[in-house]
């Protein structure tokens, strides 16, 4: 049963996501190991998106010309990027076990399938415990990984009342509108729905991939190198993945790594990417502002970015309607 001695070894192959926990690494350029990540995305952008903020963050991107980019730990949503629970399929690690063991001693295996069958069921067992140990190790450290980037959060909908109660003061603020190519980066859109599926199957599916290396050709260490950095590309995945309790927000994202030469450190614990003057195209002032205020405000605004539409929302009925200030 050699092809099992080998399996043992993931016990200390699967060290390397302790080992590579704070490596953030951008790419694998491997060939085997890429399929776990070539996913098709939807390369389709929106026209423009927008922020909802309050007037004094408002003062601060008119000061300095920048936006605040938000270290996922001090989301407002607890639920927001947590650490997942993983669950091995044991029919898929199964499969593949027998695909590759099948190839070299397919007769062995027809004669004796009752034997591999009780073996692996061992095996297995202990490649869950081994996958909860590896969840633990991962959560602890999650918080530190995680806090190494920074989130902006937009969307494209101006006039959801939620929002406005939620994130523009209680309507006393205001929503920027930039343009759909802002000279931060390309927002991408968050997925509401299959998020904690998605990265479940993708550990399913790298578990399957030590498998077929153990039993072929061997999982060697740039293979255990490789397999780290996939994985933590795959959790900066998680970023754009949130609970389908939010969808009305319709959120995009642009997540970065602290030391990225884009996100610059304004003062204590505030990071911010720089606005370029043509990135916005217009501000919205919130219904509750005042006639006077908003005067106040447009001018403001006008004297940093000059070409920028001022409009306020006006409530009539039980609706908003935007006109010019």
């Amino acid at each position: 049963m050699t092809k099992f001695k080998k399996i043992r070894k993931l016990k200390k192959r699967v060290d390397f996501l302790k080992m590579k926990i704070d490596i953030i690494s951008r790419g694998t350029g491997h060939a085997s190991w890429g399929k776990l990540t070539n996913k098709k995305q939807n390369t389709s952008s929106p026209l423009s998106y927008y922020k909802y903020m309050s007037q004094n963050v408002l003062l601060r991107i008119l000061e300095y010309k920048t936006i605040k980019i938000t270290n996922p730990l001090k989301f407002n949503d607890p639920m927001d990027c947590t650490f997942p629970d993983i669950e091995l399929d044991d029919a898929g690690v199964r499969k593949t076990f027998y695909k590759y063991v099948g190839k070299e001693h397919a007769s062995l295996l027809r004669t004796f399938k009752s034997e591999y069958d009780g073996e692996l069921q061992d095996e297995l067992l202990k490649l869950k415990n081994e996958l909860k140990r590896i969840g633990c190790e991962l959560a602890k450290d999650w918080n530190e990984l995680i806090g190494n980037y920074r989130v902006l959060s937009l969307t494209t909908k101006a006039d959801n009342l939620l929002m406005w109660s939620h994130y523009a003061d209680e309507h006393k603020g205001v929503v920027v509108k930039f343009r759909g190519s802002p000279s931060f980066g390309q927002p991408r859109k968050v997925n509401y729905f299959d998020g904690p599926r998605r990265l479940n199957d993708f550990f399913n599916s790298m578990f399957s991939e030590i498998v077929s290396k153990e039993t072929s050709s061997g999982f060697s260490e740039v293979d255990s190198d490789i397999a780290a950095d996939v994985t933590l590309k795959i959790m900066r995945e998680y970023f754009f993945m949130k609970m389908s309790d939010w969808k009305y927000e319709n959120e995009y994202r642009l997540a970065y790594e602290a030391d990225d030469k884009r996100v610059r450190n304004l003062e204590d614990d505030l990071d911010v990417l720089n606005i370029q003057d043509d990135d916005i195209e217009s501000i919205v002032i919130g219904s509750s502002v005042s006639q006077e205020r908003a005067h106040e405000l447009k001018s403001l605004i006008k004297s940093t970015f000059p070409n920028v539409n001022v409009e306020k929302f006006y409530r009539e009925g039980w609706t908003l309607k935007c006109k010019k200030v």
